[in-house]
């Protein structure tokens, strides 16, 4: 059995973190932040799920922050990172009716916001 090539460059955590997002650039966006769930997070970047209904395209620039429940998985706290991203691509959740997932790479890698 051949095997196909990984094409990623940072390893994927299959993980639901909840996120918040907040346009960039582009005041014709209709809403300020949004709160959504990621279905998997790397070093490079995040994959979450939204409703077909908020404005995002390639090319968009988001301010994101994401909450690490980290006390959950047995860490004394939970942390938040914060990071730029760039919308890379995004899909149709073919399950899901009105709902796609969207791809954002980081600008710069994240960081920890101060407690």
């Amino acid at each position: 059995m051949v095997m196909a090539d990984e094409r990623r460059k940072w390893p994927r955590l299959d993980v639901g973190f909840r996120i918040r997002l907040k346009p960039v650039e582009g005041a014709a966006m209709n809403y300020g932040e949004e709160s959504f769930c990621t279905r998997n997070i790397s070093t490079g970047g995040l994959l979450f799920e939204g409703p077909e209904v908020i404005e995002v395209a390639e090319g968009k620039v988001f301010d994101v922050e994401i909450a690490m429940p980290l006390a959950r998985y047995g860490f004394a706290s939970s942390r938040r990172l914060q990071a730029r991203g760039r919308v890379c691509r995004i899909e149709e959740v073919e399950q899901e009716g009105g709902r796609r997932a969207v791809a954002l790479e980081f600008m710069a890698p994240p960081r920890f916001l101060a407690s």
